[in-house]
């Protein structure tokens, strides 16, 4: 297996984004944390570390804290004290372009009001919330249409399985339907299930 910071160099420096002048990031606090933020250092400044709070417990947050800015908020306090909070995070991106890590979905409430205040030196954010890695990853290329002006691309289809917590009619001018496995006619959307009846998912 390769290390923390190769892995995470690969696929950063294959972004299309890079150069990042800085990260800020939500992750838990662990004996990992300390490599993981290594490997980011190796290539961008750590603006900043948001540590989960179930994970504060522990006696890395030391660690962490003697060699990067900890951020000491909850997600409801990111909510409660947004222009303090986003004020700190302004200071600490020193007007440069940086992106986000957001293990766990602390900024998915003011992402809206992120993106209005920082622009174009908000790069992105790179959002993982626990339990939610796709399932399946599909890449298929879509080919030149002129009548869109669009060149022939890859796509990339991410599919995460979620949990249905209650049916109802959507906000949205869409048209759905809720059907079983057995009725889906999409080769792709097939390969899929599969994996999901393999697993008992």
């Amino acid at each position: 297996m390769q290390n923390s910071a190769h892995y995470f160099n690969s696929i950063i420096r294959s972004s299309k984004c890079y150069p990042i002048d800085s990260i800020i990031a939500v992750l838990h606090i662990c004996r990992g944390s300390i490599q993981f933020l290594e490997a980011i250092s190796s290539f961008t400044r750590v603006a900043g570390v948001i540590p989960k709070q179930s994970s504060k417990i522990f006696g890395s947050l030391k660690n962490v804290s003697e060699n990067y800015h900890v951020l000491d908020y909850a997600r409801s306090e990111i909510i409660s004290k947004q222009e303090i909070f986003l004020g700190e995070i302004s200071s600490l991106a020193r007007n440069q372009k940086f992106a986000i890590i957001d293990i766990g979905g602390y900024f998915a409430a003011v992402y809206p009001t992120l993106v209005n205040r920082f622009g174009d030196k908000l790069i992105g954010v790179v959002e993982d919330t626990e339990n939610a890695s796709p399932i399946h990853i599909d890449i298929h290329q879509i080919p030149e249409n002129p009548i869109k002006n669009e060149p022939g691309h890859l796509h990339v289809d991410l599919m995460y399985k979620l949990d249905v917590i209650e049916r109802d009619a959507s906000s949205e001018d869409i048209l759905y339907q809720w059907i079983e496995f057995g009725e889906v006619k999409n080769e792709r959307l097939d390969i899929v299930l599969k994996k999901l009846r393999s697993q008992h998912l």
